[in-house]
C-alpha cells in the first residue's frame, strides 16, 4: 500500500509538535524542582537547624552541666 505524501507530512508535523512539547515540558519541570531544591537549600534547611537548636536549648538546663568525657573508640 501507497503513503499518501499529504498524510505522511500531517503526521510528521504532529509527531515534531509532540516531541518539542515533551522537550518543553521537561525542561520546564526541572527548572521547578531547581528552584525547590534551591529554596530548600537556602530557607528551609537553615530554617530545620535552627528550630532542632532551639529545641535542644529548652531542654538544656544551667543547673545541669554534662561534665561527662567523651567516649573514643
Amino acid at each position: 500500500m501507497k503513503k499518501s505524501p499529504i498524510r505522511s507530512l500531517l503526521v510528521d508535523k504532529f509527531h515534531k509538535g509532540f516531541v518539542y512539547t515533551c522537550i518543553a515540558v521537561t525542561i520546564y519541570g526541572l527548572s521547578v524542582v531547581g528552584m525547590r531544591y534551591y529554596r530548600y537549600i537556602t530557607e528551609r534547611r537553615p530554617q530545620k537547624l535552627l528550630e532542632k537548636q532551639e529545641l535542644l536549648a529548652e531542654g538544656s538546663s544551667e543547673i545541669l552541666k554534662d561534665t561527662a568525657e567523651t567516649l573514643r573508640i
